[in-house]
């Protein structure tokens, strides 16, 4: 949404801030929480009857409307960290460095997809929209453009095909140079604020915007890097405010996209970057199997409805319920995390490692 490994680059790269080399687990906390408030806020609903949380509150009322729109934080994340390894880096300038990055973007993404895909295919095949286009425009990474597919199978993967898009534009762009990504940056978050302005639609989610939540997040990430010595005198409380106010803000016939999107999220990025608490070790944790916790969380929760109805109950059964829903994710995550996802990193970097040495070794010597 997404860099969705916690075990990432992201922890040997450059300070935020300026700086030497640190770890910023801050962000693998933020991300293990806003993938955990999804589950269990938002998507977790789905296990009850209508009317169960007509009295739920405010928090678990704005969560079950809107939480559907935290997926646009993963975006913010992963533009603010591919600035911050590649354009804080070396960059990518040489058709190696592209090719390496284009070769590693792929496999991260797809492996995992791959092996999810196929698992739904088997459990939902010929449901609402599954089938043989459907499929197709999975396998090819093409479920966040082509609709209805993006919602087919298992409707989480729409955001690997935005995410591999905006990293293509970032990769391209970069190669071309520094100045031409910053023009890229800039004109993608034009582009996507004009889109959603002019076309978004009032309450959602609603497929015709994926793309652009996408881009608008990503980009912005990018920019909040770029602007990160300014940014880091902000006022803690005025972050604190400026994101209270954008998700209560009431954008009637408006979507709700450019608040959440230009406000609420990078604001929640630049105060997570000064809590230090959440490079906790569960946190870490969470946050190293984000990816996983994605792809897997919906198709558990609709096999689950399929196998055993939707419960009704008092506030503690559907508390109880709940956690023992998250549980299950955690459980299907962490299989997924050890079993697919881990081994695939291994194989990947050590494909990338052999390659460089290949590379070094027939360049000419200097001496």
């Amino acid at each position: 949404m997404p860099e969705h490994s916690g075990e990432s680059m992201m922890r040997q790269t450059l300070d935020a801030f300026g700086g030497g080399v640190v770890r910023l687990g801050q962000l693998d906390g933020l991300r293990g929480i806003a993938v955990l408030v999804i589950v269990l806020g938002y998507q977790a609903q789905a296990l009850f009857t209508a009317g169960s949380f007509d009295h739920a509150g405010p928090v678990l009322g704005w969560l079950h409307t809107w939480g559907w729109s935290i997926v646009d934080l993963f975006f913010v994340i992963s533009g603010f960290i591919f600035a911050h390894i590649y354009i804080g880096g070396r960059g990518l300038g040489s058709r190696d460095e592209l090719a390496s990055f284009t070769f590693g973007r792929i496999a991260r993404l797809y492996p995992l997809h791959l092996l999810m895909l196929g698992l739904c295919a088997v459990l939902y095949w010929g449901a609402a929209q599954n089938g043989e286009a459907a499929l197709l425009t999975h396998l090819f990474m093409l479920q966040g453009l082509v609709q209805p597919a993006a919602y087919a199978f298992n409707p989480s993967a729409w955001l690997l095909s935005v995410e591999a898009i905006c990293c293509g534009f970032f990769g391209l762009a970069l190669h071309a140079g520094r100045p031409t990504l910053l023009k890229v940056s800039i004109a993608a978050i034009f582009i996507s604020t004009a889109f959603i302005l002019s076309f978004g639609l009032p309450g959602g989610p609603w497929s015709q915007d994926l793309l652009m939540r996408g881009i608008l997040g990503f980009f912005i990430g990018q920019i909040l890097w770029r602007r990160r010595v300014e940014l880091r005198k902000s006022s803690p409380l005025v972050l604190s405010v400026i994101f209270v106010l954008a998700i209560a803000l009431d954008m009637g016939n408006v979507s709700p996209l450019l608040p959440l999107g230009l406000l609420a999220w990078p604001s929640l990025l630049l105060l997570a970057l000064r809590v230090p608490l959440l490079e906790s070790r569960v946190l870490l944790w969470l946050g190293d199997r984000s990816y996983a916790i994605l792809l897997v969380h919906v198709p558990m929760l609709d096999l689950i409805v399929r196998v055993m109805g939707r419960q009704e109950g008092s506030g503690w059964f559907i508390v109880g319920a709940t956690l023992l829903y998250g549980l299950a994710v955690l459980i299907a995550a962490e299989l997924l995390y050890l079993l697919a996802e881990v081994p695939t990193r291994r194989l990947v970097r050590g494909r990338i490692d052999m390659r460089d040495v290949s590379l070094t070794r027939a360049l000419p010597s200097r001496g």
